[in-house]
């Protein structure tokens, strides 16, 4: 999670809104991206969906996923490219830009409410959050969709009610509610994760060896 110092400067930075104290309008961070977090609630309901990654002192990245309609989808390390490729997605889409807080014109009494803030090298930090209106563009489901996809279409290894199972993770289900595991022999049918289910990502498969010496 961001440290106290970056959570101070990201509620300066919100309160500025989009421009400096120069009244430009504000840049991308030049800085290396340290962490990025990004959740969903129900304005009544609560929680849907949490996305967090954070670099860590060994170098690695620290994610994790986790969603109400199918409980935790990846708590793994990763590598750096990834911050790498959530920060071209906030240059790209212009987040540097979001204000600090949206809401609609008019009453809403249940509906969704989001957060999303980013720590950069140099202690610059990105905030921003709203309830029932949000901000022009695809930032925000480009940050969701890449965190959620990381493993998508990739051969992984599960942790599924208390056992280990090597399958294809498939996540376009995702909206249904559920995902599924898909078996490499098409005699076996997919294994469907749902919230019912206690799933946890160890990792992906990267290659494979076959030992075909006869004895």
């Amino acid at each position: 999670m961001m440290n106290i110092r970056g959570i101070v400067s990201a509620i300066i930075g919100g309160l500025l809104g989009t421009l400096t104290a120069c009244g430009q309008k504000a840049a991308m961070p030049e800085g290396q991206l340290l962490s990025i977090e990004y959740t969903e609630s129900g304005t009544m309901a609560g929680f849907k969906y949490e996305g967090h990654a954070e670099k860590q002192a060994d170098g690695s990245v620290m994610l994790r996923v986790s969603s109400e309609a199918y409980g935790p989808l990846v708590e793994k390390r990763v590598g750096q490219e990834v911050l790498d490729s959530l920060r071209a997605i906030i240059e790209e889409e212009k987040m540097y830009e979001y204000k600090s807080h949206y809401e609609p014109s008019f009453e809403v009494l249940d509906g969704e409410m989001w957060t999303f803030g980013a720590q950069f090298e140099g202690e610059q930090t990105i905030f921003s959050g709203g309830s029932n209106a949000w901000p022009a563009g695809n930032g925000l489901r480009r940050i969701r969709d890449y965190l959620e996809e990381i493993y998508d279409g990739n051969i992984v290894v599960a942790f599924v009610n208390g056992g280990l199972t090597v399958k294809t993770l498939d996540t376009s289900t995702r909206d249904k509610g559920y995902l599924r595991l898909m078996p490499a022999n098409p005699d076996f049918k997919p294994i469907i994760i749902d919230a019912e289910d206690q799933f946890i990502l160890q990792g992906k498969v990267t290659s494979i060896h076959r030992d075909t010496r006869k004895f």
